[in-house]
């Protein structure tokens, strides 16, 4: 499951360029060191070149206790780290997936574009799906090709004129009408809308004659099951970082401050808001969208945005005609909605920071942040970080009580997480681990609990995932509620590093 990007494409200096060189000619874009790495559900795959990036097999020391033994070999199995020597702004990312259900239902994709303006592009995407793998397989084939095409497209039409042209040559520049910044994150939307209505509307499209029944029934799977996604999109030279949500992903960013006392602690920066039933943001969105309705509705998963999920996107009528001529699925019935379809959108809501040096991101499905606040989350990196976790050529031995969580170096929040009170476990941390996302996993999944740890990790898919109720909210549909992982929750993450100087 991968896909070597190659070829360059004409693009060039924004008005935020030029204080990097000075220019003669049209430049264009090398895609010489444009790499991409998958991480599906128990493989990571790299067609990076050997010069460009050095992926590392956490170093964990061998224990003596069974279960510590087959916690290391876990985590160790399921996680990876890479370390990039050309210049993107990154020092390293690490990391980790953990499934609860079928394999492929989780992705995580990096692509890196270097310019010829020695700046750089990096776009990290991490996905997490339900209700089958084929959606965000569909997503994560076409999601992050989409964006480049689209980005370099918008970084060319604010590319300014040579500096000599010669007389009657034209300039072949569109003239820029909007601000940079808007038109980058009015070009993300698009995407995300553009690739989601490709899987969901474009091959049922009978405007043109009816479909073969072969190529419907293929195209079912993805726009029938869904899933989240969440982009991070660094742009090395201003030290940008935008992060796109549609879904209940979720992403962090922890730096590194000073208290009173000159220790370190680490600040909480949120970059996204769960886009869920339970989000006041959510609420005020949806509901002027729906009149006569007194409190917004959402669905599948209790999510309120999502890539697939058709069934809730498509008309009754082509519910009722796939079912009828394409064996497509019962349609939906039964839902109290004022309103008529589609009810989710896979539009994302964006937010734009400004990296310091030393900064990090967390990015992660939703069964990191059921067990871990986002203060535990930066907290718990800043621990790692404080003690040289990623040089580390031992394993210190295990504390007898393990590490409070007002232990960790950030001000906690109130801990509104529902797994460790599931687990009947106390919440106490360890910190153990050379590699950033399995820290985070492992104290995600029992922490100083190494029993409980080991027991979840040993269980597979699907046994590993178990629902209380029905699949669809009680929002949607009258007699049921909203689902909730009695065991653990998949656990898809990656841990990035920016540059410290």
């Amino acid at each position: 499951m991968f896909r070597h990007q190659s070829g360059s494409r004409q693009s060039g200096q924004s008005p935020w360029f030029t204080r990097l060189y000075r220019r003669r000619h049209i430049v264009g874009v090398s895609a010489a060191a444009l790499g991409t790495i998958y991480y599906s559900w128990r493989t990571i795959h790299a067609d990076e070149s050997p010069r460009d990036a050095r992926l590392e097999r956490p170093s964990i020391e061998p224990s003596t206790h069974p279960d510590e033994v087959y916690i290391n070999t876990k985590l160790s199995a399921l996680s990876s780290s890479a370390t990039f020597m050309g210049d993107t702004g990154i020092s390293r990312f690490d990391v980790i997936s953990i499934p609860n259900v079928i394999p492929g239902q989780n992705a995580s994709l990096l692509s890196s574009v270097r310019l010829v303006t020695d700046t750089s592009w990096t776009l990290f995407t991490l996905y997490d799906g339900f209700d089958g793998w084929e959606n965000v397989d569909a997503v994560s084939s076409r999601l992050v090709s989409a964006l480049l095409d689209g980005l370099l497209g918008i970084l060319a039409k604010y590319e300014p004129p040579a500096e000599h042209i010669e007389v009657g040559v034209v300039p072949d520049v569109e003239l820029a009408l909007e601000p940079f910044d808007d038109a980058i994150n009015k070009k993300i939307k698009d995407i995300f809308i553009e690739v989601d209505n490709n899987i969901v509307h474009k091959p049922f499209d009978f405007s043109s004659g009816p479909p073969s029944k072969s190529s419907v029934s293929a195209a079912l799977g993805a726009a029938l099951s869904g899933s989240s996604a969440i982009l991070a999109f660094y742009d090395m030279d201003p030290r940008i970082l935008r992060v796109a949500l549609t879904g209940n992903s979720r992403a962090v960013l922890g730096r590194r401050a000073r208290t009173n006392n000159g220790k370190s602690s680490y600040e909480v920066h949120i970059l996204t808001a769960d886009q869920t039933c339970d989000s006041a943001l959510e609420a005020a969105r949806l509901l002027p969208k729906n009149p006569g309705e007194s409190e917004p509705h959402v669905f599948s998963h209790g999510l309120s945005r999502a890539f697939g999920v058709a069934a809730l996107k498509w008309s009754h009528e082509m519910q009722e005609r796939l079912h009828r001529e394409y064996l497509g699925e019962i349609p939906l019935a039964h839902v109290h909605v004022k309103t008529p379809p589609p009810y989710l959108s896979a539009e994302p809501e964006i937010t734009t920071i400004q990296i310091k040096p030393g900064d990090f991101m967390v990015m992660a499905s939703h069964g990191l942040w059921s067990s871990l606040t986002n203060e535990e989350v930066v907290g718990l990196v800043g621990l790692w970080l404080n003690r040289d976790m990623a040089v580390k050529s031992d394993t210190p031995p295990l504390p007898a009580d393990g590490i409070e969580p007002r232990d960790l170096p950030v001000s906690l929040g109130t801990d509104d997480t529902v797994m460790y009170s599931r687990w009947r476990a106390e919440k106490k941390f360890l910190c153990t681990d050379n590699n950033a996302a399995g820290h985070l996993a492992r104290n995600a999944l029992g922490g100083a609990n190494v029993g409980l740890t080991a027991s979840l990790l040993a269980l597979e898919p699907p046994r590993a995932r178990k629902f209380r109720f029905s699949a669809i909210p009680k929002c949607l549909l009258q007699g049921t509620d909203c689902l909730h992982p009695l065991v653990r929750d998949n656990i898809n993450m990656t841990v990035i590093f920016f540059d410290d100087k």
